[in-house]
């Protein structure tokens, strides 16, 4: 899917061109595209940057009854390895524990998904968004 609509949205008058930022200022700007995609599809996002001692969650979002943890990759469109390649099994295993703990902490979800989106700038305006749904499953 191309990604103007959200690129635009997530873009402020300060940000760098994305083929000009750091690969850190890349990622959270790859996650402000993934926050304007799945607001616009209309999840309700929960969480931003949620972190504890065990890592961190990109987005926690509910699409509709499901809790859903999304971990966001954003890459330039040159590099050799796809963006969600880049999900280790040590992500994966670190996306569980999340999970497990903000169950704990929060409200109780009878289904519980794990999304990967991968996000590819191709040049300063346009870019790819590719959304996988149930990237991959809770061992328990």
């Amino acid at each position: 899917m191309r990604i103007l609509d959200c690129l635009l949205a997530a873009s402020e008058p300060d940000d760098k061109p994305p083929l000009e930022m750091s690969p850190k200022e890349l990622g959270r700007f790859g996650e402000k595209i993934a926050f304007h995609f799945f607001e616009a599809r209309g999840y309700y996002v929960l969480e931003r940057n949620y972190t504890t001692i065990v890592g961190e969650a990109d987005i926690i979002a509910l699409d509709k009854d499901e809790l859903v943890f999304i971990e966001v990759k954003t890459r330039i469109g040159e590099e050799q390895m796809e963006a969600e390649e880049a999900v280790t099994t040590a992500k994966q295993t670190t996306y569980e524990k999340l999970a497990i703990i903000y169950t704990t902490n929060f409200d109780e979800y009878e289904t519980i998904r794990f999304d990967v989106v991968a996000i590819t700038v191709q040049n300063n305006n346009e870019g790819l968004l590719r959304h996988i749904k149930n990237a991959y499953y809770f061992d328990e």
